[in-house]
């Protein structure tokens, strides 16, 4: 009888034993299979993104991953197929060196879909925004801030406003507009019309003509406008990303200058050679940008120099006694001081032209002129500019310029240059940046041969370190 209940006792013990392993096996199967799946999924993830456009990262300094992987797409299909077929290589078990392995997971990755994602045109180019001060803030430190902010303001030191002196020249317009018939005086800001083709061509008629001794020098790049990313609809994601603060619009707009070419650095490799002149006006061809940014110029330096003028007590009374002369032969001295403001006015203007030829050969023009700076006097236009050594230069007032522009339209007009320059780059007409992403949340469906089935959602966002 004992010999009979031990064996019934050691059946039973070999009973629980034989299913505490097989639930010990299947145990160990499951978290490998979950172990796996996370692994394949993570490896997945960073290899999506190491697919980063290059010529976006090699002349910009952004990581973006472009959806269409230099094809022509209009949805992120691409994205998921690859995701799908690197978690499937992962998953794929080789045979050993005998031909005898044997897949012990038995796992295939059957979908990947998007839940989330944010592309570079979201939130009004938020993410290129945020990019671009975070390679600043690496660059430089915070400590730059300041220094920046007093820099850009530099414009800003003058007392005498454009406006201020508008309305010296009205008041001296109103005087002077009764005194006879048919006499006529023509308003200070009537300036030689922008005379800019269609093909970039400058006419003789330009306001450039004036300051550029040789227009055919000036860059004919042109681009259609309907090619632009600003101004066509764009694709939209759903991740949204935090908004930038001051400080990064400071940086975000050092970056458009350091990044972008100019009149005086300008780039044949890009779509547009003058790309700071475009952020600034946001015109087709570089002759029209390069000729609203000389304008705005003259008319700084305008202001500036009849500040100059005005409170220099020796220039403005050999303006008045000229205009004292005038004013006597025109039997009408109430008119001496309208006709001073009108000459002072006209001198400041042709000043101005100097300062913009200097400007535009590489040199500097002090803000404020003391007597000795001028390069013209009240009886003739002067010389030709030369390079000067001090106040400010061309790229100072690109600056300034630059500053007086929001950041969304900075940013929009900047994604027209990245998306035309990739284009010309790499050869690719299709290029879009609205499908270039730098968030993604991607859930994969993995399916075990041995019965098991697993959802995996996996997030990488390049704003979170």
């Amino acid at each position: 009888m004992k010999k009979g209940y031990i064996t019934v006792l050691f059946t039973i013990a070999m009973a629980l034993c034989m299913s505490l392993f097989l639930v010990m096996i299947y145990g160990v199967r499951e978290n490998a299979l979950r172990m796996r799946c996370k692994e394949a999924a993570d490896i997945s993830m960073t290899s999506a993104f190491g697919e980063y456009q290059k010529t976006l990262w090699k002349k910009y300094g952004l990581v973006f991953v472009d959806a269409g992987y230099n094809g022509k797409t209009e949805s992120v299909i691409l994205s998921e197929e690859r995701f799908r077929d690197c978690m499937n290589a992962n998953f794929d078990e080789k045979p050993d060196e005998l031909g005898i392995g044997k897949d012990l997971l038995k796992l295939n990755c059957t979908s990947a879909e998007t839940v989330n994602i944010r592309f570079a045109t979201d939130d009004n180019c938020n993410a290129v925004k945020k990019q671009a001060a975070l390679c600043m803030k690496q660059k430089y430190g915070l400590e730059y801030i300041s220094a920046l902010y007093n820099a850009a303001f530099a414009c800003n030191e003058f007392e005498l406003t454009a406006d201020g002196l508008n309305g010296k020249i009205e008041n001296a317009m109103d005087k002077l507009s009764g005194v006879k018939d048919n006499y006529e005086v023509k308003k200070w800001t009537d300036k030689l019309e922008n005379a800019i083709t269609e093909n970039g061509s400058v006419s003789p008629f330009s306001m450039l003509s004036l300051v550029v001794t040789d227009t055919s020098g000036i860059s004919k790049k042109a681009v259609a406008s309907s090619s632009l990313a600003s101004k066509r609809d764009l694709n939209k994601g759903n991740y949204k990303s935090n908004d930038t603060g001051f400080a990064d619009g400071l940086f975000f707009k050092e970056y458009l200058i350091e990044k972008c070419s100019n009149y005086l650095s300008k780039d044949d490799e890009t779509a547009l050679s003058y790309e700071t002149e475009y952020l600034i006006k946001g015109a087709e061809s570089d002759a029209k940008n390069l000729s609203s940014v000389v304008n705005r110029i003259l008319i700084l330096r305008e202001a500036a120099n009849f500040a100059s003028i005005y409170k220099d007590s020796f220039k403005m009374g050999i303006i008045r006694m000229i205009t004292g002369a005038i004013a006597i032969i025109l039997l009408s001295p109430e008119l001496k001081e309208p006709l001073a403001v009108l000459v002072a006015s006209a001198w400041a203007y042709i000043e101005s032209l100097k300062d913009v030829k200097v400007l535009l050969k590489g040199g500097r023009v002090p803000l404020l002129k003391g007597s000795d700076d001028f390069y013209t006097d009240v009886m003739n236009s002067g010389f030709e500019g030369q390079v000067e050594e001090k106040g400010l230069s061309y790229e100072d007032y690109l600056r300034a310029f630059i500053l007086l522009v929001g950041d969304d339209v900075l940013a929009e007009r900047f994604t027209d240059l990245l998306e035309l320059n990739v284009r010309k780059i790499d050869g690719n007409p299709y290029f879009r940046m609205d499908f270039c992403f730098d968030a993604w949340t991607v859930r994969a469906f993995v399916l075990s041969g041995y019965g098991y089935d697993y959802e995996i959602l996996r997030t990488r966002d390049t704003e979170v370190k």
